[in-house]
């Protein structure tokens, strides 16, 4: 049974490589391509000024992603802050840092990072 489906995709392999082959002949055979019409003579408009650039400071701060934050959360625990963690979720009203909301969670990465910089 094996040796008839090692038979057949042999077989396969012989008449893609054939055909791999007799197309390389068509690939090869130059092209003619009739040459493009010439287009009017148009004029081109001038374009509008760009926008002033946008100062770089505007720009708002980057968060840590969800991913990013656990991490650090799961060092800052390992390193013995779990409990400074929890006070200060209570504090915000909330159990988990899922439940923070937008506003809280910039303050709560903030203030785990310092914390991460003190330690």
């Amino acid at each position: 049974m094996l040796e008839s489906k090692i038979k057949g995709l042999t077989a396969a392999v012989e008449m893609l490589t054939k055909a791999i082959n007799d197309s390389q002949a068509l690939l090869t055979q130059p092209t003619t391509e009739p040459e493009p019409t010439p287009k009017p003579d148009t004029t081109e408009p001038t374009p509008e000024p760009l926008p002033p650039a946008i100062d770089p400071v505007d720009d708002p701060a980057p968060t840590l992603s969800d991913a990013d934050l656990n991490g650090l959360l799961l060092t800052m625990s390992r390193e013995g802050h779990k409990t400074t963690i929890r006070e200060k979720l209570t504090g915000f009203g909330v159990g988990r840092v899922s439940e923070l909301n937008a506003a809280d969670r910039e303050m709560f990465v903030d203030w785990l990072i310092e914390l991460g910089e003190k330690a």
